[in-house]
């Protein structure tokens, strides 16, 4: 995508909270098919609202990332969409003191726009977002979670590097010599090898030997230093009566 436009609304509200009547909260995302790209950067500042619209998302988190910039984070699958589409211009709408909802900021892509393909019962495909802003003073935004999001993608990209983090500082070749090690582990392997340790040890009370090897010391595939009685099948290497 390209460079987030604020739109002329946006720069009003901004202004207007900046001379303090309160704060402003972002509260979707939208995606557009439309293409505004014959108005430029100047038809996009114009917009107040967004054409085409194929799906939208709740904003599940804002945080500033500086005094002067907010960050955005949202996300959408193609989970029952019929028919696919591309994203040629995404819209962030944001909510004054008042409770309005107006188009904030665009941004469009007319080069590669991303294809959200239609739902057809297998993988689900989706896009996350992640908006910066740019205000004069970034205090002037709400910051956080609307209450009906459980976990906001800033927490699950923490949650992920912490749980990564301790992965890259397991040692697993102990963590494995010492399950191995362990009288609890393997039960079935170790089941199987009991029994077979029992039925080698039948073999050689029978036999009167230790097992160790082929315990059958005539192969009749020769007669050479053995005297038997029969005919001899050599192609077979037996003994036929």
């Amino acid at each position: 995508m390209r460079d987030l436009i604020i739109t002329a609304g946006g720069e009003a509200l901004v202004a207007s909270l900046v001379g303090g009547n309160g704060e402003a909260r972002f509260t979707k995302i939208c995606a557009s098919c439309e293409d505004y790209s014959e108005g430029g950067r100047s038809g996009l500042r114009e917009l107040s609202e967004l054409d085409g619209i194929c799906q939208s998302a709740a904003v599940s988190g804002t945080r500033r990332v500086d005094p002067s910039t907010v960050e955005i984070s949202a996300a959408m699958d193609n989970t029952g969409l019929e028919d696919g589409y591309y994203t040629r211009t995404v819209g962030l709408y944001a909510e004054d003191p008042d409770g309005n909802e107006i188009l904030f900021a665009v941004c469009a892509e007319y080069d590669s726009p991303f294809y959200m393909p239609p739902f057809t019962g297998g993988t689900v495909s989706g896009i996350s977002y992640k908006l910066r802003v740019k205000v004069s003073d970034s205090a002037i935004i709400t910051v956080g979670a609307p209450s009906d999001v459980y976990a906001t993608t800033f927490q699950l990209d923490d949650e992920v590097k912490r749980i990564n983090e301790r992965i890259d500082a397991l040692s697993f070749s102990e963590e494995i010599s010492g399950h191995n090690e362990s009288e609890d582990s393997h039960p079935k392997l170790l089941e199987l090898m009991s029994g077979l340790a029992k039925r080698l040890e039948l073999v050689e009370i029978a036999s009167g030997e230790e097992v160790a090897a082929n315990p059958f010391a005539v192969t009749l595939g020769t007669l050479d230093g053995i005297t038997v009685n029969g005919v001899w099948n050599q192609s077979n290497a037996r003994i036929e009566f």
